[in-house]
C-alpha cells in the first residue's frame, strides 16, 4: 500500500479526533517536528516495491503560523565505517559520509478544519564522501569519491490534522540540482583524478508520509 493512499484512509480519524474550538491557537507561531514513516508503513503492509523515488529526508522541521505560512527544513545523514576480508586475503576498508539538507518557505491554504494544501519553494544541498582502501598481496588500491550538490525548486503538498498537535503530510516536488566533485583512483598502473560535473532534474512523487508533532 502506497503511503500517500494511507493518508487518505486516515482522513476519517481526524473528524473524530478534532473537537470544536480545539484549534483556537492555530495562528500562534509554533514548532513542528516530523518523522518520515514511509519505511515503517511499507514494512507493516509487506510492500517490497522500490520503483518509486522516496523522499530522502528523515526529519522535518516547520516553524511559523501552521495554517498560514511557515519555514520548513528537512535533514538526513549517514555515516559508515566498515572493514571486510575475503578468502583471498584482501581487506577492504570503506568510509562513507552523506548528508541531505533542505531549507524553504511554504504557504498554507486551509480547506477545512482538518484538511489543508500547502505550496512553497526549497533550497537543497547534498554531500557524499566515500573512501575505499583495498589491501592485498600485491599492494594497495585507493578510491575516493567526493560529490556535492546544490539547487532548489517548488513543492506542493497536502496536510491532514488528525489532532491539534498531530498532522500527516505528503508532498511532491521538482528540484533542479547541480552536482560537482571528483573521483580519485590510485591503483597502479591506474592513477587518475576525474572531475564530476552534472545537472539533474529531480521530480519527486507524493510517495512518502510524514507525521508531525507540534510543540
Amino acid at each position: 500500500m502506497k503511503p500517500h493512499l494511507i493518508l487518505f484512509l486516515l482522513l476519517p480519524l481526524g473528524l473524530l479526533a478534532q473537537s470544536p474550538g480545539a484549534d483556537s491557537t492555530r495562528h500562534n507561531r509554533r514548532l513542528e517536528v516530523g518523522l518520515n514513516i514511509t519505511n515503517t508503513l511499507t514494512s507493516v503492509f509487506g510492500s517490497t516495491s522500490n520503483n518509486l523515488t522516496t523522499d530522502p529526508y528523515l526529519i522535518s522541521l516547520r516553524y511559523g503560523e501552521m495554517d498560514r505560512r511557515r519555514w520548513r527544513m528537512g535533514l538526513n545523514f549517514g555515516i559508515r565505517d566498515k572493514s571486510d576480508s575475503d578468502l583471498n586475503g584482501f581487506i577492504t576498508d570503506t568510509k562513507e559520509v552523506s548528508a541531505d539538507i533542505r531549507i524553504g518557505y511554504e504557504w498554507v491554504k486551509p480547506m477545512s478544519r482538518q484538511l489543508a494544501f500547502f505550496w512553497g519553494i526549497d533550497g537543497v544541498f547534498s554531500l557524499q564522501n566515500e573512501e575505499v582502501l583495498t589491501s592485498g598481496f600485491f599492494g594497495t588500491s585507493f578510491l575516493k569519491t567526493q560529490n556535492r550538490g546544490f539547487g532548489g525548486g517548488p513543492v506542493l503538498g497536502i496536510q491532514w490534522r488528525v489532532h491539534p498537535r498531530v498532522a500527516l503530510t505528503t508532498e511532491c516536488s521538482i528540484y533542479a540540482v547541480y552536482q560537482s566533485g571528483y573521483e580519485e583512483i590510485d591503483a597502479p598502473p591506474d592513477v587518475r583524478r576525474d572531475p564530476i560535473s552534472e545537472f539533474q532534474w529531480r521530480p519527486l512523487l507524493p510517495s512518502s508520509l510524514f507525521v508531525h508533532f507540534a510543540f
